[in-house]
């Protein structure tokens, strides 16, 4: 049973205080101002208008609805760039082929002047950028402009991103006067670098984060639920039955688990951070720490003092969708991680660094090098049959027994992961892309020193080991 949020204070009330003022300076500083909020209006409106204009030059029957965190002022001040959602509904007697094409075909004619890229979730959709010049300042506007069906039960949808209009319309009957509340947890979980719900990242969707203040009603109060949270967690009335680590069931769909994107290390790395924030206010959980991108020399005396080495596979990626891709990759990593250990080589870390024109998929080795000769066990010397086979087997080689078994000295296959990976990494658990890209030869290994000489690189590589 819970606790009421009083006797859950009780122990805090000395930090409430302190909270609140860390709350309003953080606030301050990343809520929307109005001005703000009217400029993104104006411009969904805009849009939304030659959108409108254009369906009607081409008789198509549409309507056009601002979704996301615009249009319930739950998102986070970013200086002078600005992300919009635009949902394009069409009626649900036309077929997805109609869908998709005249979507982007009405969407493409409407947004003419824009910078434009097809993107694609389970269907395509339109990102358009422009650069405005707003009151002297130059403001820079991405708008993620998506067809969809203008379903009615949001349980019967025809394509995923049917729900939105019908999460849109739920979050905004319910969210005003917490706007705040919602902007402090994506802040919070922004430099934890746990928001966002798409396979990279496996973290708290902006929706979710919606619902979670919708349900504690503050930002304190859910943390202070969250810090004694043992997954699996379930929030919410519906049937779903999947084991995910924190069930929060859809409102407005029954069957559906909004964290089912979130992963259980990164539950993990919330709820500890919500029990530190609570031991030790501070405006430092809203505030990324700096990292001093290391050079070259840093980073090699870095992994030489750690008496590791690092290697990677570099890939030329082609143009598929980060959620299509980046699953792929993992698979990939898992599966050429199994194999390289199977073969002795021992890993200490292993990392996807990933943009959209290239890969790698980086390990850091315990082991690395190895002797040319491996022993290999046989059966004990009780077990005649097996013993017999064990001799027959490896006849060419000289078998001495040691605790009872015998052994034999053999030459290893591979005496380093290059090797292994020039020769057997087709045999390993592949994403089929990344497959067919290595069976293409579009990859190459890349060692420590040739990583390193790479500004990028060193730059993810001092954000995962100096953060």
């Amino acid at each position: 049973m819970r606790q009421s949020k009083s006797s859950k204070w009780n122990n805090l009330t000395s930090k409430k205080s302190l909270i609140d003022n860390i709350k309003e300076n953080v606030l301050s500083k990343i809520k929307p101002r109005e001005k703000d909020i009217n400029l993104v209006k104006r411009v969904a409106k805009d849009v939304k208008e030659r959108i409108l204009k254009e369906a009607k030059n081409l008789d198509i029957d549409i309507s056009v609805q601002l979704v996301g965190s615009a249009a319930r002022d739950t998102w986070i001040l970013n200086g002078k760039r600005m992300d919009i959602d635009l949902f394009v509904l069409f009626p649900t007697n036309v077929d997805e082929k109609f869908l998709e094409e005249t979507g982007i075909y009405l969407i493409e004619r409407a947004m003419e002047g824009w910078t434009l890229k097809q993107r694609y979730a389970e269907h395509p959709y339109v990102r358009a950028s422009i650069d405005k010049d707003i009151d002297g300042e130059k403001m820079h506007f991405d708008i993620d402009i998506v067809p969809c069906f203008d379903v009615q039960d949001p349980s019967h949808i025809i394509s995923a991103v049917d729900r939105t209009p019908h999460h849109n319309r739920y979050v905004m009957e319910r969210i005003k006067g917490r706007e705040g509340e919602v902007i402090l947890l994506k802040k919070f979980l922004e430099v934890l670098g746990i928001y966002g719900s798409d396979n990279k990242t496996k973290g708290f969707s902006g929706y979710l984060c919606e619902l979670l203040i919708i349900k504690y009603g503050s930002f304190e109060d859910l943390l202070l639920d969250a810090s004694n949270w043992r997954p699996p967690i379930y929030e919410g009335i519906g049937c779903y039955d999947k084991k995910d680590p924190l069930i929060f069931i859809d409102p407005v769909d029954p069957k559906r688990n909004v964290a089912a994107a979130l992963s259980y290390n990164n539950l993990c790395i919330f709820i500890d951070a919500s029990r530190n924030f609570l031991e030790n206010p501070s405006e430092s959980y809203f505030r990324k720490r700096e990292i001093v991108i290391k050079t070259y020399d840093e980073l090699k005396n870095f992994f030489t003092e750690r008496r590791t080495y690092i290697l990677a596979i570099s890939l030329h990626l082609p143009d598929l969708a980060e959620d299509i891709i980046y699953p792929q990759l993992e698979r990939s990593k898992d599966g050429i991680k199994k194999g390289l250990e199977e073969n002795s080589f021992k890993i200490l870390n292993s990392y996807i660094y990933y943009n959209q024109d290239e890969a790698m998929i980086i390990f850091e080795f315990e082991v690395w090098r190895l002797p040319k000769i491996t022993k290999h066990i046989g059966p004990k010397v009780f077990d005649k049959k097996s013993a017999d086979r064990f001799k027959e087997v490896n006849k060419d080689y000289k078998v001495f027994i040691e605790e009872c078994r015998y052994i034999v000295e053999k030459e290893r296959n591979f005496s380093s992961p290059d090797e292994f990976l020039e020769n057997n990494i087709l045999k390993c658990a592949l994403g089929k892309d990344i497959r067919r890209l290595i069976e293409n030869k579009e990859y190459n290994l890349s060692s420590m020193e040739e990583l390193l000489i790479k500004k990028d690189v060193r730059q993810f590589l001092s954000e995962i080991y100096f953060r």
